[in-house]
């Protein structure tokens, strides 16, 4: 898939110039294509890309000196296009301090908050980030490897909110790295390599230098084809669960507030287990309580309290309270406010 026609179609989608984007830039090859094909864009089109586009690189130091030469090349390169630059510090103690989870995953949550609110101190809609068809089949992969639902195996969304006022968007997430490299030669354009993409320590280095390997060799020469189709289906399917939970919510809500909610036992009795698990997934995304301690014995535990008879009260993980009172509604309360501790400056730097 040609990189300037997946661009283009997403200007002409969302109009990213005229809304404001953020392009995230690690120094890695798929975000270097990015930001020179939001580049060649603003030139073709005489767009002025310093009111409209910025720069924004995290730096983690989680790779010590790697991680400075990555910040000085992405400074370089935004310096190059013209564009303004923003950049973040984090020490590696501030993330493993905050980790819940995975080290990548706290680094992860870091990244977009600082993305986010980049965006918001600009008054830009868009958020774009580099995401590849390779890295949508590796995460399909990966999490059918983990274990997932219907929802897990959508794979990376092209849109999805970061928060009421920024929408974060991924413009090449149907053109595969082979296209991103043939692309960054043409240009002669350099970037930096992460070596710990080669780290088979990392499930996910595995899945893309061992297992697709292997798969493809010897087991089904199309099947990322067969994932990524896999992927498009469990997006349809999940559209239509999404409608029907939506709807569900609605019609059982009884009371509700950002740190508590009351369903009505006598609408949700009827209804299926998946539908009422989907359901309450859906409070707690609402409310944006933690979900990583929420697994499968705690969302049937608490799809058995609609089904007990009243009187029944758990706390489950994060401080969530749940409680069935005389008449069997069922209510959830959040009791412990939940902390947002990524509040750091960001600032900006124009090019000369």
């Amino acid at each position: 898939m040609n990189i300037s026609d997946q661009l283009e179609r997403h200007f002409d989608a969302y109009d990213l110039f005229g809304h404001g984007t953020v392009i995230a830039v690690s120094g890695g090859a798929d975000s270097v294509a990015l930001l020179r094909a939001f580049a060649a864009y603003a030139r073709r089109t005489k767009a002025v890309p310093g009111r409209s586009l910025v720069v924004a690189h995290l730096h983690h130091g989680l790779r010590e000196t790697e991680a400075d030469a990555d910040a000085e090349f992405v400074r370089k390169l935004a310096e190059t296009t013209g564009l303004p630059y923003v950049e973040q510090r984090v020490t590696p103690g501030r993330i493993v301090s905050e980790k819940n989870g995975s080290l990548e995953d706290s680094a992860r949550r870091f990244r977009y908050d600082f993305l986010r609110k980049t965006a918001e101190k600009q008054g830009f809609r868009y958020v774009a980030t580099a995401h590849t068809r390779d890295d949508q089949l590796e995460t399909v992969l990966h999490r059918i490897i983990r274990g997932t639902g219907i929802a897990g195996l959508r794979g990376i969304p092209v849109v999805r909110r970061l928060s009421e006022a920024v929408t974060l968007v991924r413009p090449l997430l149907a053109v595969d790295r082979a296209a991103i490299l043939a692309y960054l030669r043409s240009l002669h354009q350099p970037f930096r390599t992460d070596v710990s993409n080669t780290d088979l320590r990392h499930t996910r280095n595995r899945i893309r230098n061992r297992l697709l390997p292997l798969l493809r060799d010897e087991f089904n020469s199309r099947v990322d084809e067969a994932i990524l189709r896999l992927a498009v289906h469990a997006r349809e399917e999940r559209t239509l669960i999404d409608s029907r939970v939506e709807g569900l919510l609605e019609q059982s809500t009884l009371r509700a507030a950002p740190d508590t909610v009351t369903l009505d036992r006598e609408r949700l009795h009827r209804e299926p287990d998946f539908l009422i698990r989907e359901m309450l997934l859906l409070v707690w995304r609402e409310r944006n309580w933690p979900l990583r301690h929420m697994g499968s014995r705690e969302w049937n535990a608490l799809t058995a309290m609609l089904r007990h008879p009243p009187g029944l009260r758990r706390e489950f993980p994060d401080g969530i309270l749940a409680e069935t009172r005389d008449d069997g509604d069922l209510t959830l309360t959040k009791r412990k406010a939940h902390i947002n501790t990524t509040d750091l400056p960001c600032p900006i730097h124009a090019p000369n």
